[in-house]
């Protein structure tokens, strides 16, 4: 049984802080630390198929979500989107056309109409858990993701042993500031596949909020043996370690990371402050070079380009001045 003690931080050495600044920096520019991005749907959810009834195969609304599934095989997104409207329009209740055209509407990056279409689609069928799936990963995007919980828990209802559905309210959860819950959900998540390296990876993020990190680390390192790859939990197990004052450690994993996920710019930024700080400045100047390579020269990323360039300017002073 686990102790409700919980460890608590002390702080860390000011040198070790100023660089959980710069790395928290970077992640508000776009390296997620704490939000995921949500599981997939899965084998465990249903297939779309025909609706029932006595609609012969001649029947010409179905025979139009023929067509328009052809066309979305062929990524023909407007043409399909032209072909499943007269489809409902033909057949208001005829479930698959709905579904399918919620389908074209996402494919037209139209998340809008496509949610109303999934929306329809659960009143018509409210079992039809691909339309729940869909609608909780749209809901998720929007302005307020609390949306997501309500198809996501309809889908556990129907199946409780959907780990997808469950893994990705977990993160609903924690998004929208409910952790007790989200813990729930991740900790039945890996009842189910205690190899589950996203659950165990959020459960780390929660114990690091309540200032165990002695758990979150444990949580962090099952992840890692689950998936040696899972940038996440590597680096949010470094930055602990490093809060901690283990910047041997933390540049361990942060090295074990690059072995894997090379020519991400964001990490290599990273790394690049870690080494400079350890006072191994040629290979900090050599990743912060990296960095600016991998970076795309675009201008979302121009905030980040300004501060990679300002961290190799702050190394060339220094090494100026010895």
């Amino acid at each position: 049984m686990i102790a409700e003690k919980h460890t608590a931080m002390s702080a860390p050495p000011r040198w070790v802080r100023s660089i959980r600044v710069i790395l928290l920096a970077l992640a508000v520019l776009g390296v997620p630390v704490g939000w995921v991005t949500l599981a997939s749907p899965g084998t465990e959810s249903a297939k779309p198929t025909r609706p029932e009834g006595n609609q012969p195969d001649t029947d010409p609304a179905i025979a139009l979500v023929r067509e328009g599934l052809a066309l979305l095989d062929k990524k023909n997104a407007g043409g399909a989107i032209e072909v499943l409207e007269r489809a409902v329009a033909l057949a208001p209740n005829l479930v698959e056309a709905h579904y399918q055209l919620g389908r074209a509407f996402e494919e037209a990056h139209n998340s809008r109409r496509a949610i109303t279409e999934y929306e329809t689609v659960s009143t018509l069928s409210p079992d039809h858990l691909d339309a729940h799936f869909q609608l909780g990963l749209l809901y998720a995007q929007q302005d307020d993701p609390s949306r997501a919980i309500q198809p996501f828990s309809a889908i556990l209802r129907i199946n409780p042993q959907h780990p997808s559905a469950r893994y990705n309210l977990g993160l609903v959860l924690k998004k929208v500031g409910r952790p007790d819950q989200a813990q729930r959900h991740f900790e039945l998540v890996l009842a189910q596949n205690l190899s589950h390296a996203g659950a165990h990876t959020n459960l780390g993020n929660i114990w690091y909020d309540r200032q165990d990190t002695q758990r979150a680390v444990a949580e962090y390192r099952a992840a890692l043996l689950a998936a040696p790859d899972h940038l996440m939990a590597r680096r949010n197990l470094a930055m602990v370690l490093l809060e901690q004052g283990d910047v041997d450690e933390a540049l361990a994993e942060y090295a074990q990371a690059m072995a894997v996920h090379h020519g991400d710019p964001a990490l290599h930024a990273e790394y690049a402050t870690l080494l400079r700080r350890a006072g191994r400045t040629s290979e900090a100047e050599r990743e912060y070079r990296q960095a600016l390579a991998y970076l795309p020269s675009t201008p979302e990323q121009s905030d980040r380009r300004t501060q990679i360039e300002a961290g190799l300017r702050e190394l060339s002073t220094a090494q100026s001045t010895q």
